[in-house]
């Protein structure tokens, strides 16, 4: 466990042992969650760009095998946010 202290501006320095730990370099991007009384700080990762391309391979896939077109997906998509903001 590290501690570390919040400047007058709101910063919080992450000590050098856990950003060696994560890899984290200036500049580096982090999320902050807050849940309750805790605090969670958590490194945004690049995404692999071949994981990105096999998901759109895998979406062109589908939507040959459906018979969709590009209005029909974004209909789709669309009609589900809706349905998430009904929800």
């Amino acid at each position: 466990m590290e501690t570390t202290s919040m400047s007058v501006k709101g910063q919080v320095v992450i000590p050098n042992k856990i950003r060696k730990a994560l890899n984290l370099k200036p500049n580096s991007k982090l999320i902050i969650l807050q849940d309750g009384s805790n605090i969670l700080l958590k490194p945004i990762e690049e995404p692999n760009i071949n994981d990105f391309k096999n998901l759109i391979a895998m979406g062109d896939e589908i939507s040959e095998k459906l018979n969709l077109k590009r209005k029909d997906v974004g209909r789709v998509i669309k009609e589900t946010r809706n349905k998430q903001k009904c929800a």
